[in-house]
């Protein structure tokens, strides 16, 4: 449903990622305007896109003795996906380097879900360099006031250059989620 006269806009359906909304915007103020048409006949407007062609997450061992992935997992996906630049980016909210709390009543679950999320962050990211993308991952410490501008550099970069490359920003010091090792990462 929209409101007359008004574009219709993906971010404001489903779960409410405020921070997530915000960049998806400002990506799309970075894209000339045949990029925004690219954009917006992707599936979803480029929002949480699910890359298939990667097949679901690979069937791991988790260091707990636990397994994530296989054949009943689900493909990986980019929170905002611009296919005309192989452009990726993944905003990674507190969880991703803080313990979560212990939201569940089955211990093995809660430890396979805090266990698993930097296993398949890492899994994400290694699939999207192998294709060529490019991928810019943002950290928890992102905040869009104060950075704003080092977003849209990082995205002109990424748009102005040949894939694949990692830039991250905002990164906080965790011992959850350590950035991955690739030649070409770029940090703010």
């Amino acid at each position: 449903f929209t409101f007359p006269g008004h574009q219709f806009d993906v971010t404001l359906f489903g779960r409410n990622r405020a921070t997530q909304r915000a960049i998806y915007h400002v990506i799309r103020e970075c894209l000339p305007d045949a990029d925004l048409e690219t954009l917006d006949q992707q599936d979803n407007h480029g929002w949480e896109h699910v890359f298939a062609e990667f097949g679901n997450y690979p069937h791991t061992q988790l260091p707990c003795e636990l397994y994530c992935g296989g054949e009943n997992s689900r493909p990986p996906s980019a929170d905002i996906w611009v296919s005309s630049h192989h452009l990726m980016v993944d905003y990674l909210g507190e969880w991703h380097f803080e313990p979560r709390p212990m939201g569940l009543s089955n211990q093995d679950e809660w430890t396979r879900r805090e266990e698993s999320s930097p296993t398949q962050d890492h899994q994400r990211w290694q699939m999207c360099h192998e294709a060529g993308y490019h991928v810019i991952a943002i950290g928890s410490n992102f905040n869009m006031q104060e950075h704003r501008e080092e977003l849209e550099e990082l995205v002109n970069e990424a748009l102005g250059c040949e894939g694949p490359s990692f830039r991250m920003m905002n990164w906080p010091e965790s011992e959850k989620l350590e950035p991955p090792e690739f030649e070409e990462n770029l940090q703010d």
